[in-house]
């Protein structure tokens, strides 16, 4: 496989469960970064619903590039679930990986 550098990337798509009751929220982000690129990518859920559920999964791997995953779960109901998960492989001495969960409840009855 023959991967260019990415200058800078950002993304950051956002779910919400807002009307379904036990609305279940999935968000997956997998990604391989060269030397060269910068890339910051992440989900973003909001349980606003009672009995939301989310699961976000995580997986970088770098080649000599910097990768920030970003995860940010917000419970907003009540009777909400939220798992996160980030893993990381550097296979160079130069790449770097920066995981950055977040938990956040506002409601919890």
């Amino acid at each position: 496989m023959n991967m260019k550098p990415t200058a800078r990337s950002c993304v950051m798509p956002t779910s919400c469960s807002s009307a379904e009751t036990g609305a279940n929220c999935p968000g997956l982000t997998g990604l391989v970064t060269g030397e060269g690129s910068s890339i910051d990518v992440g989900s973003r859920v909001f349980l606003n619903a009672r009995g939301s559920r989310t699961e976000i999964l995580a997986r970088a791997i770098t080649t000599g590039g910097n990768i920030i995953s970003r995860g940010y779960i917000e419970g907003n109901a009540p009777d909400v679930k939220g798992y996160l998960e980030c893993r990381g492989l550097i296979l160079a001495e130069k790449g770097m990986i920066h995981a950055i969960p977040e938990l956040k409840i506002l409601r919890m009855r």
